[in-house]
């Protein structure tokens, strides 16, 4: 099941227009780990991309300025720099 990062999801909660998505994605991770007594697979990603178009909701970039950030972001001097920072936006943005 594809879910959201947990460092995500709680920077997210108190974001009005993001409430409903991660409610739902709680519920639906919640349902899924019953319906398969806890041996699901679940896949938390903090950075969505596809399509080709941005949205807020769901929350996704396009793939192309996916794609360059993904990059971006795998690079070492951006690995070696989110290693360091101390939780929140910042290094929830650097991680691929």
């Amino acid at each position: 099941y594809i879910t959201v990062a947990p460092e995500v999801k709680e920077f997210a909660r108190d974001i009005d227009f993001l409430k409903g998505y991660m409610e739902g994605k709680s519920f639906s991770r919640e349902t899924v780990l019953a319906a398969f007594d806890g041996k699901a697979t679940l896949i938390e990603p903090t950075f969505i991309y596809g399509g080709g178009s941005f949205e807020l909701n769901p929350p996704r970039v396009a793939s192309f300025y996916g794609q360059f950030i993904e990059g971006l972001l795998s690079s070492s001097p951006i690995r070696t720099l989110e290693r360091v920072l101390s939780p929140g936006i910042i290094k929830i943005a650097l991680e691929p």
